[in-house]
This record gives C-alpha cells, structure tokens and sequence, in this order.
C-alpha cells in the first residue's frame, strides 16, 4: 500500500512528464508546420494587422486583430475557442515584425472573437515599430501544469478526507429522510433528492454519480440552491472546461442564483456575460473609480503606438508602467470586494488557481464533469472549501492523456473476460496505488471507499428504454430507468416525420458480416519540414493529426444511404441528426461525403460527443478485420458514451464478426441488438 505522500510524489511526476510531453509536441508542432498549415489545422491565424489597444481587467494591454483580406477571419473559432483535453487550456502567441525584419514576439489569451476581429489579452509590452501584419499562433498553457503542481506540493492537510473509515459515509434512508429539507424543484425524482440529501450530510467529501440523460446539472443546481438559501456559506463551482461550467451557471440564472462567473469573456457563453467577473467590476460603484485611470492609460498607450523618438517613448513608457501598477493596486481591492460579495463563484479548474481567486476562501466546492478532469486539475479547486461535492460518470470516457500513448507503464486496463456489470472498482487499483495520469479523484475515491461514498441518479429523461438498456444492464446494475415521458417516444412521433420501419425503429443495426467492407488505415499529412527524429514529441505530433487513423468507405456509403432514408425520404431534420465514429479519418471522410448535402447535420468524434445529445444518431464503427482487432473500441467507456447519445433512435454500423470476435461488451452490444433491434445485412441495404 502506497502512502498518501507517495503518491502525492507520483501524481506530480505524471503530471510532469505530461507536461514534457504536451509543450514538446506543441513546440515540434510549430517548428515543423508552415503558418499556413497551422492555419488549415486551426493552429494559427496569419494575415492579421493590429487595430486598436486598450487596457482590460488586470491592467492587461488588449490588442484587437483584424484580417488584412477577406477569409482569414473564418478560421478564428478554431483558435480563439478550440476545445482542449486534460490541462492543456489554449493561449497563444502573437507575432509581427519590426522595421528591421525581425520577429518579435508577445504570449497572451484570446480575450474575445468576433466574426472579423480578434482581441488578445497580454501583459507583454508591445513593440511600438511594428507593422501591420501579424500571426497568432496556439501554444499548450503552461500555467495550467504549473496551477497542477502547485495543489499537489499544498495537498498534505486535504489528505484528511481520505484514509478514514468509509462508515463515516453510510447514512440510512431513514437518516437522510429525516433531514428537513423545503425543495425548490419540486420535479426533482427520488434518487435525485436522494443525492441531494446525501451531498449537505456529507462531513467533508460525496460523490454524485449521474450515467447519462439522469438530470445531474438540476440535481447540483438544487445543492447549490440549499446551500445558499438556507445557510450563509459561500460555494465554488467548477468544472474542468468553460462549457461544463457556462452549463450550470445558465441552470443558476434561471433559478435566480447570484453568482460571479470567474473567466475570460471569450469563453463565456453570451448568455452569461454579464454576470462575468469583468462586467461585474467594470460596473460595480468601486470599478467606476478606475475609469479616469483606465483611460490615461489608453491615452498613454495611443500615444506609445504613434511614438517615433526613443526617448519620448522611454518616458512615456515608464508612466505607462506607474500607471498600470497604481491600476492594478485599486483593481484587485475591487475584484476582492466584489468577489467578497457574492456567495456562489464559478469557474474551470484552472481559472480556480488564478490570482483573483488567491485569497478567496469558500465553504462547500462543487466540481461537475469531475471524471472528465485529472486529479490534479480538482485539487486546485479542492483546496479552496473544506468540504468538496465531485460530480459525473466514472463509466464515459476519462480526461485524454497524451503521455500514456508514448509511456505504457500505465495503459488501459485490459478487456474483462466478461462485460463490466455491477462492478464499482472498474479500474484495477486500490485508492493509494498509483495509477495512470487519467486515474480520476471520483475514481479513486470511489475505489477507496466503494458505493458508500456516492449516490447514483437512476432516471433518465433521454433516451428510449430500447438504446438506454444494454448500458443499464452491463454497466449501471440494471438501475436505469428511462422516466415514462421518454421510454417509448420515436422519430414518428416528431411532427414533421413520415411514420415507416426506420422512424419506428430505435435500435437499428446494419451489419457488413461477410460483405468485405474491410477498414482501411489513413495517413497523416507531412510537415513542412520533415527532419524531426522519432521523439515522444515527434510520436505526439503524428498522434495530434491522427497518424495511420481507420477509416471505412464502404461504412461511410451506407451511412450516406441510412441518412437519406431519415432525411430525405421520412423527412427528419438534419440539425436532429449527429454522425459519429470513433476514428477522426472517418469523421473526415463522412464530413466530404455529406456537409455539402445537409450543412445542418453534425458529424464528429465519440470523444468530442461525450455529453451532447440528438434526437438521432448514426453510429460508423469502422473495425472490419480477420483478426477481430477493434484498437481503442475495447475501451468499453469509449462504447457507453456513443450508444447513449440518441433519444429516438441509434443506427449502428459495423462488422459483427469483428466485434465480437475478441470483446465481451462490443459481443454483448452485437447481440443485443440483434435480440431486440432491427439488423440488416449491408449487402442489400
């Protein structure tokens, strides 16, 4: 049994070598792709030209960025908001060049993007000789590692929340009931005040286990309703990316929650923006007295832009600077104060470290998507509230972690004989072993301490009791239960939908057993320069764009054929249609095959799909072999998230023979379907 020190010492040399390997591949990445290939790969923005400079939140210079023609703006979402795994938040750089032709260069954040602007937040000085083109090029943020080591080397006291007779969780039903408790939601089911009732009894840790469909974003609204309305504790809410965070703040403004929501306005859904921290000063009585200061310094900084003598700009410079700091000194009492102020804070699990939050001490945390999350990642949250609420799926898929391809001492864990039913330590560790990188806290926890620690809600209100059954059975105990309003709903029963076998089916599958539809194997696209040697960097690099991915022609001309019985003949909408696969080749594939037809249909990876929803999904596989290799598939997290996305129906496509050769869960999918769904032989469909 490893000591708590231990493995404190061994998280953070996984965390390290993540590091290595996450800034090494972001490095090999823009040394060895041109800036136009960046661009293609939504990397990079070239062309762009410097328009104004202001100051923001903090006393930061923000720079605006147009582009100097036509196109080059339709590739900023790609940079400005392009979703990042585990702790690799995205930053980037920004570059010009001086009159003198040589590169200089400043790193910030992507402030906010806009169709035809960018504005990036720096605290670097700006070179006042540059000229009017730019390139804006996406790094790995070092910070976030930085954040992580940080919450490791101050872990020691939180340790007392593990270790401890795990009695200290198990209260009786009659315990829980017995706590008097005036609902807010009065829709809430039984396992979701269950939950509740278990989460303000917890002394210090509980878990909150919600399998897909099952209302966990309510059930931590209403934690968080109970916390602020019946007591005068303050709360932290975090979640391990911005949407996961902008999800709950939406469901707390409805509720009528006042809360601040800490991050760069950027990232903020629109709907949440003035509740961002930075309209929330800007706005306060406090923050109007910066206002006089904030526009003597954009005066200064006008000023500085225009300068052409050396000396003068050296003054005006030094003023700038006295200026910013007296900013500064004022702004952080007002964000204290306002932060102060308000008792339900939000932010990603990063943001939790910034210096804003420094001094900010809270009562309860609540993480949500904390199976999405490193352990890490939680603790910098964690460490801010005695008593910590983590909330997800240990069943869906982990955090991705580049560095357990390219170090195997920890891999997946393999394939059971049998599929995963009724069992709670899926993960082959005790809770003070150590385990891989993507070894969660809810994980370990939950390994450590068993169900005691957690409350599962059991209702789903997604899908049709038909999809939503395999999973139940195989992986959730046969617990989950599809509430009455969606255990029987269809495509038929969609107004604008023409009622026939495909609308009426919500299971289908169209097997190509014997039809050879073999995969086929996708090479990556070369770098510009194509000198690098075979490094974890270089093998990361080719990983990033997906080298040697699977794809499947003939799989991807049946889902053209699938979805034009949906669409053009029973008349499904294609924005209630998402395609998926599990390998990015075949994404690609399928994305030439059918944007051109229906630009309104969604198609994307399993991964990226993981908490998203459609009325429809078409589900392409891809393995077709003789040797019944199905690579990441065994993953049988990776399968759990694809088959319960949809809520009227789930059309399946693959190889049988393949799937079932060498995995009990894909066989056990295979066969249930072909039990209780529709199965067409691919050959003439």
């Amino acid at each position: 049994m490893t000591s708590p020190f231990q493995l404190i010492a061994h998280q953070a040399t996984l965390v390290n070598r993540e590091r290595t390997v996450e800034l090494e591949t972001s490095n090999a990445i823009l040394d060895n792709w041109s800036p136009l290939q960046l661009q293609r790969l939504g990397l990079a923005l070239i062309g762009l030209h410097i328009t104004s400079l202001r100051t923001g939140l903090g006393g930061r210079t923000l720079l605006d960025l147009e582009p100097g023609s036509a196109g080059v703006a339709s590739h900023s979402g790609q940079v400005a908001k392009g979703r990042s795994k585990g702790p690799s938040a995205g930053s980037g750089s920004t570059s010009g060049k001086n009159k003198d032709s040589q590169a200089a260069v400043i790193t910030g954040v992507v402030y906010r993007c806009r169709d035809a602007k960018i504005t990036v937040s720096t605290s670097d000085d700006i070179p006042g000789d540059w000229n009017d083109r730019c390139t804006i090029k996406k790094l790995a943020n070092d910070i976030a590692f930085k954040r992580i080591i940080m919450a490791l080397a101050t872990l020691e006291p939180r340790f007392a929340i593990e270790g401890q007779d795990r009695t200290r969780f198990q209260f009786t039903p009659s315990e829980l009931d017995r706590i008097p408790i005036d609902w807010y939601d009065s829709n809430l089911n039984e396992s979701q005040r269950q939950a509740v009732r278990f989460a303000l009894a917890a002394r210090d840790v509980a878990l909150i286990h919600g399998p897909p469909g099952t209302g966990k974003t309510y059930t931590l609204v209403e934690i968080i309703r109970q916390i602020v309305g019946k007591t005068e504790k303050r709360v932290l809410v975090c979640g391990p990316s911005n949407i996961s965070v902008d999800n709950l703040a939406e469901r707390l403004v409805k509720a009528r929650v006042p809360l601040v929501r800490v991050g760069h306005p950027a990232r903020v859904l629109p709907s949440l923006v003035d509740h961002s921290l930075d309209v929330v000063v800007k706005y306060s009585d406090q923050g109007l007295l910066l206002k006089d200061v904030r526009q003597d310094m954009d005066a200064l900084l006008a000023r500085i832009a225009k300068c052409k003598k050396r000396g003068e700009k050296y003054e005006l410079t030094r003023q700038l600077k006295e200026l910013r700091q007296e900013f500064k000194s004022r702004e952080r009492r007002v964000v204290a104060e306002c932060l102060k102020s308000c008792r339900v804070v939000l932010s990603t699990l990063n943001g939790s470290g910034s210096k804003l939050l420094d001094h900010q001490n809270f009562d309860v945390v609540i993480i949500d998507e904390a199976t999405q999350a490193l352990e890490g990642e939680c603790w910098i949250a964690a460490l801010k509230g005695p008593k910590l609420i983590l909330a997800g799926d240990h069943l869906q898929l982990p955090p991705t972690v580049k560095s357990l391809t390219y170090f195997p001492e920890f891999p997946l864990p393999e394939q059971p004989t049998e599929a995963p039913a009724a069992n709670e330590n899926h993960r082959a560790f005790s809770g003070l072993t150590p385990g891989p990188l993507d070894t969660t806290l809810f994980d370990r926890l939950l390994s450590m301490y068993g169900p005691t620690i957690k409350r599962m809600l059991k209702v789903q209100y997604r899908m049709h009791e038909s999809i939503m059954h395999y999973s139940s059975v195989s992986l959730y105990h046969g617990e989950l239960v599809a509430h009455p309003s969606v255990a029987s709903h269809l495509l038929a029963d969609l107004e604008h939908v023409t009622s026939n076998d495909d609308t009426l089916a919500p299971l289908v599958m169209i097997d190509t057993l014997g039809c050879d539809m073999p995969e086929q194997a996708e090479e990556a696209a070369r770098p510009a320069s194509d000198t690098s040697t075979v490094t974890p960097a270089s093998r990361s690099m080719g990983a990033f764009l997906d080298a040697e991915s699977k794809l499947n022609q003939s799989e991807a001309d049946l889902v053209v054929r699938h979805l034009e019985l949906l669409i053009d003949e029973a008349g499904v909408l294609a924005q209630d249609v998402a395609v998926i696969s599990p390998y990015n080749a075949q994404v690609r594939l399928l994305a030439t095959l059918l944007k051109g037809k229906y630009p309104e249909l969604e198609i994307g990876s399993v991964d990226g799909f993981q908490g998203r929803e459609k009325e429809a999904v078409v589900l392409s596989l891809v393995r077709s072999n003789d040797e019944g290799q199905v690579g990441f598939l065994a993953d049988y997290r990776r399968l759990n998230v694809a088959i319960t996305r949809p809520r009227r129906h789930l059309c399946v496509v693959g190889d049988s023979e393949t799937l079932s050769q060498n995995n009990a869960f894909l066989k056990g999918l295979c066969e249930w379907i072909q039990d209780t769904g529709d199965v067409h032989c691919a050959e003439i469909y």
